[in-house]
């Protein structure tokens, strides 16, 4: 003889119980819930680079360009103007020059959203049917609830909205009465189909993933994924720091919007050309001997 699943529940022990267990509790997502998103910005090292420039010595480069139109020939003009070439002379070595330069680290600044793993149970099928149970009860209860509510604002019974305002309902008789009614109630099943359905999707992914993992029925926390981490999983002090960290950026880009509204800013009346004041806008210029220095 079968026996009923409620009476299998109560005889079923409780450790080896699906069911019984919570771990399908600690997954739960509030959607109220903020995800724990997280950033920082580091720097790279700096580059430095090394760079050896080989020259020709200046004295030799000025004797060149002075002495290149005697063409290399000794003469008595060469001589005067010290011009003599002479086999055995030796060049002057040349000028070997090290920079070295520095190229600041790069600033890179990151953010992204933490995961976690997310485990489910593996339920039996008269869990499954247990489940299935419930889920109907719900809908069920939401249905009725919104045709008792249909049928009291039909007999002139007010209603209350999200603040807790209470607005008189106006009373309906005969026909307008009962295609209100109807209407509700048709309306009232069609979210009840639509809850049911999601509600029946979404229970037969988790134990397609569950069963996919190879545990046995009655098996709990097997790994069924991930999920967006919650705020509400960090530790007050990762709160806190990602809190500050946010307030951070907030003043950074407050700032740089005031500095470029002040850049943007139009130069004072006395400061611009035909304005009015003492100070008036002369051209800037450039001075001084070694514009004229002939090398």
């Amino acid at each position: 003889m079968d026996i009923p699943i409620t009476t299998r529940l109560k005889r079923a022990p409780k450790e080896k119980t699906a069911l019984f267990k919570t771990g399908q509790a600690k997954d739960a997502i509030n959607p109220d819930n903020p995800s724990a998103t997280v950033g920082g910005s580091t720097t790279s090292p700096d580059i430095i680079t090394n760079e050896s420039v080989v020259s020709e010595d200046p004295n030799l480069t000025k004797f060149k360009d002075r002495c290149s139109k005697y063409g290399g020939v000794n003469s008595e003009a060469a001589a005067a103007d010290g011009c003599v070439w002479s086999d055995d002379a030796k060049d002057p070595p040349p000028v070997v020059t090290n920079t070295q330069t520095t190229t600041p680290g790069e600033d890179t600044s990151w953010e992204g959203t933490l995961k976690t793993t997310t485990t489910g149970d593996v339920f039996n099928p008269w869990e499954k049917r247990l489940q299935s149970r419930s889920i109907k009860k719900e809908g069920r209860d939401i249905r009725r609830s919104d045709i008792k509510k249909a049928r009291n604002e039909a007999k002139g019974g007010g209603t209350f909205d999200e603040e807790g305002n209470y607005t008189e309902g106006t009373k309906l008789k005969g026909k307008a009465k009962r295609e209100y009614i109807k209407k509700a109630r048709q309306k009232a099943k069609a979210k009840e189909n639509k809850a049911e359905g999601k509600s029946f999707t979404s229970a037969q992914e988790r134990g397609d993933i569950a069963r996919a993992s190879g545990q046995r029925p009655g098996e709990s926390d097997v790994t069924t994924g991930q999920r967006d981490k919650m705020q509400g999983e960090q530790t007050k002090e990762e709160q806190i720091a990602e809190f500050k960290r946010k307030a951070d950026l907030k003043k950074a880009g407050v700032d740089k919007a005031k500095k470029d509204a002040e850049d943007k800013k139009p130069a004072p009346a006395n400061m611009r050309k035909g304005g009015v004041g003492k100070m008036k806008a002369i051209p800037f210029q450039m001075k001084g001997s070694m514009f004229n220095k002939n090398y």
